[in-house]
């Protein structure tokens, strides 16, 4: 049985549901995105690294991958890949003497 399609507004409404709008709109804010965008499946660059952050947040709220791959429609790897790879982001950064 195929997957259904990724709706952003459904995510955008599982979001609420779980009271993480704020999170979602922080990310957006700080990216120049929109909620629409982050929770499609858009693959540009600016709006996956948005993405990224966004996953990131909810795993220090002690959301699991499975979670957050549910709220997203996306597969659990797919949280994992994203989290490692705005960890390696974090630590690319240089530090404020």
């Amino acid at each position: 049985m195929p997957k259904p399609p990724i709706v952003p507004k459904n995510v955008i409404h599982a979001l609420d549901e779980r009271n993480l709008l704020g999170y979602l709109d922080e990310v957006c804010r700080a990216h120049h995105v929109t909620r629409i965008e982050v929770c499609s499946i858009d693959r540009s660059r600016s709006i996956v690294t948005a993405r990224h952050e966004l996953w990131w947040r909810l795993r220090q709220l002690k959301l699991s991958y499975v979670e957050i791959a549910r709220l997203f429609g996306r597969n659990h790897t797919s949280v994992l890949h994203g989290v490692t790879r705005r960890d390696e982001q974090i630590l690319a950064q240089p530090r404020a003497a």
